[in-house]
């Protein structure tokens, strides 16, 4: 009985495993479109490689989950050997720096300084990992406020342009997220 309760605790404490694919596609093409030279890169963005598998009914699928290296790791694995597996993983990663800003002028002249920006804030990433029976790889970035920031299609990746990048950020490691998935 109190394992049965430790279970059902630990579920409503993590939430219910869901594949959030859908809604960082539909809000990460929004944003691009909205880039003076988005409408022009979704020719190579190929959000349509991508959309056949948030439709996908993920009860026939195994799920497991695992926390390593920063990472809340979600997988959805098909129960034959070498089927489809998907990745979903989630990790936070707070910046806090300075950066240096506008040059300082006194009088119209400059003084050789730059002000300094304090920068406090924390990055949401998750990154998608489509593993494919035929063996094909698709991987999929995005950050919560910023969007989409990385896209890679069988091992080849997809040039992403934005007007601004903030200040400060600093982006997952694909490499060592690639191994602890292997490992998964």
């Amino acid at each position: 009985m109190t394992r049965l309760f430790l279970i059902a605790l630990t579920a409503l404490i993590l939430g219910s495993p869901s594949l959030k694919l859908a809604g960082d596609i539909h809000k990460d093409q929004e944003r691009l479109v909205s880039e003076p030279w988005g409408e022009p890169q979704l020719k190579d963005v190929r959000f349509d490689l991508f959309k056949p598998f948030t439709k996908l009914d993920l009860s026939r699928f195994h799920y497991s989950r695992r926390q390593t290296g920063g990472y809340v790791i979600d997988k959805w694995a098909e129960a034959n050997k070498g089927g489809l597996t998907i990745y979903q993983a989630a990790i936070n990663l707070p910046v806090d720096t300075f950066e240096d800003g506008n040059p300082v002028y006194i009088n119209g002249k400059s003084t050789g300084k730059t002000e300094k920006l304090h920068i406090k804030t924390t990055f949401k990433f998750r990154i998608y990992i489509i593993r494919q029976a035929n063996g094909g790889e698709l991987i999929y970035g995005t950050e919560e406020q910023e969007g989409l920031y990385q896209m890679v299609i069988n091992n080849k990746d997809v040039p992403i342009m934005y007007e601004d990048i903030p200040l400060g950020i600093r982006y997952p490691d694909l490499k060592s997220l690639l191994k602890m998935v292997r490992r998964f």
